[in-house]
């Protein structure tokens, strides 16, 4: 009977842990994030800042690529010539899945060009010798893949006064003194200024997305201590108190206070380079800012749950509504959790053609019963309409629902605040209720048997600046819709005045409908309707960088017109 009894165990294991996905869920990792650059890029890529940023927001399948194009001490000219040449094009030409490059680059050749002292047109000189080198850089990521989009981030500020960094026995010293020991506001407005000018670099290309990270590790981290009022050199600083995360300004943060300790690498004695946890704060901010809506399919629709309904019921016909809870408990009670969205408004003739569904680990409560990136004992369900009622309930927890196991799941959310996404196959999507509720139950199979290992996720009430809360992504399309020409090459409308401050004029002889700006990647910003032939249209309320301005004529013709707001 052992014999018997250790056979069926380790039969059951094994099945547990290589349990087959729902039909059509594909399990493959992609690379579509490139990273081409200097010290700043070789760290990210090796701390797997992307990555880890990348499964925090729910796409745990999809990675980056950078160990043949990122190198210590690189300049632009290690890969306009020679072997950085040939990987970078090697590179692009053996991964079509790439979408993205992020161009870490430029900081070698500006900040190595200059010393303390030297006047202004030294640095702007040399800002403009390694604009030069970006373009050669940039021309040959365009010749073989013009398709691709290129993300240009800023650097952070340096830290160079705290206690570990200001020995001399600290290799970043002799740059600190080169540079005239600089104090914070010195260096971070230094380094604004140098932002700057690559921020107006990019503007002058199309495709091209500068991403503001000055300020950013000090509004994620805080500064926990006060910084001291003097070091062992002697250079007087005023002591500054320590502040709590979130409370100054960003971009750019508080000038007087240099990137937080916590946020440097090699524990803190790297006055330059960020460490693993603030490379991965750096990629989210990048992700969320330009990858996000590009990763999620830029969605049609976009539902919260509805957190008044969303909850959970478990095995003994204990039911709650708030957090989502899937998994089991102390006392070994299977829970499964509950999902209401509202799905009323969806068109009624609409062809949907992707619906997939966002949880956030809020906490846990024992081990992590999903043990993969694509975890097979996870499953959904779906219900046109209402489970039962429209709160959680006992039978919820074995009733049959329209259809079951109707998802792929992946990202295992291995810490807090990590979302699983859940892509919900094509059959499930006829019985999405477009005239009032859909309802989800979810539930997991441990593998791991008598031990507790309950996930806790956010509903869809947990409006915060990072995307917590419970959601759904609704892609469709509606039938015969009405394709609209395009206005003749000959300019209907002058624009002016370009690059724009606060407002733009349009001028035409034309009758206009209505306008509308975009963003480069298409996203809407704001829509207007116009009635008299001068027309003014105020830029006040919109970032700077490049728009797309998309005016809709009487005739049933479109112009499209690229402006710039400085």
């Amino acid at each position: 009977m052992k014999k018997i009894f250790v056979v069926l165990f380790f039969l059951s294991f094994f099945n547990a842990l290589n349990a087959q996905p729902p039909n059509g869920c594909e399990q493959k990792i992609t690379s579509k994030i490139l990273i081409v650059g200097d010290s700043w890029g070789q760290f990210m890529f090796l701390y797997k800042g992307y990555k880890e940023a990348l499964r925090q927001y729910g796409f745990a399948d999809i990675t980056e690529l950078g160990g043949a194009t990122t190198i210590i001490g690189a300049q632009t000219g290690t890969w306009t010539r020679g072997l950085g040449k040939k990987n970078l094009r090697a590179q692009l030409l053996m991964h079509p899945e790439i979408e993205d490059v992020v161009l870490m680059l430029g900081g070698n050749d500006f900040v190595w060009d200059y010393d303390y002292g030297d006047p202004i047109e030294v640095l702007d000189n040399s800002i403009a010798r390694t604009n030069l080198g970006m373009d050669t850089v940039v021309n040959i990521i365009r010749e073989i893949r013009p398709d691709v989009r290129i993300i240009l981030p800023s650097y952070d500020y340096p830290n160079f006064i705290d206690p570990l960094i200001d020995l001399p026995l600290n290799p970043y010293f002799d740059s600190w003194e080169s540079f005239g020991f600089p104090n914070p506001y010195e260096a971070n407005t230094s380094m604004q200024y140098i932002e700057a000018k690559r921020e107006a670099w990019s503007l002058t290309h199309p495709n091209i997305i500068f991403v503001q990270n000055l300020g950013l590790m000090q509004y994620h981290f805080g500064q926990k201590d006060s910084l001291p009022d003097t070091s062992p050199l002697g250079y007087f600083y005023p002591r500054l108190p320590p502040y709590a995360p979130k409370t100054v300004p960003f971009p750019f943060g508080n000038q007087m206070y240099p990137t937080p300790q916590k946020a440097m690498g090699l524990l803190g004695f790297d006055a330059y380079h960020l460490g693993p946890a603030g490379f991965q704060v750096f990629a989210a901010n990048h992700i969320k800012k330009v990858l996000l809506d590009k990763l999620r399919g830029y969605p049609t629709e976009t539902i919260l749950s509805d957190s008044l309904n969303d909850g959970w019921v478990n095995s003994i016909g204990e039911f709650g509504t708030g957090e989502i809870k899937i998994g089991k408990d102390r006392m070994l009670k299977e829970h499964k959790g509950i999902l209401s969205f509202s799905t009323k408004n969806i068109p009624d003739d609409a062809i949907i053609t992707g619906i997939s569904i966002f949880i956030t680990r809020k906490k846990i409560e024992g081990n992590n019963p999903l043990k993969s990136v694509f975890p097979n004992n996870a499953k959904i369900d779906i219900m046109n309409g209402p489970i039962n009622g429209l709160l959680p309930e006992a039978e919820d927890f074995s009733v049959r629902m329209d259809m079951e196991d109707v998802g792929c799941f992946v990202g295992q959310a291995n810490r807090n605040n990590y979302s699983t996404r859940i892509d919900l196959q094509s059959d499930a999507f006829s019985f999405l209720n477009k005239t009032g509720i859909t309802q989800f139950r979810i539930s997991y199979n441990s593998t791991i048997q008598n031990t507790a290992s309950l996930v806790k996720y956010y509903n869809g009430g947990a409006i915060d600046e990072e995307p917590l809360a419970a959601h759904m992504d609704i892609h469709y399309e509606l039938p015969q819709q009405e394709k609209v020409k395009q206005a003749p090459n000959n300019e209907n409308c002058v624009v002016f005045p370009l690059p724009a401050k606060d407002e733009i004029n349009l001028r035409t002889t034309k009758e206009i409908e209505k306008v509308s700006i975009t963003d480069v990647l298409g996203r809407q910003l704001s829509f207007y309707g116009l009635e008299t032939e001068n027309k003014k249209i105020d830029l006040g309320n919109f970032s700077k960088g490049l728009m797309v301005l998309r005016i809709y004529y009487k005739d049933a013709t479109i112009e499209e017109k690229k402006i710039i707001k400085s």
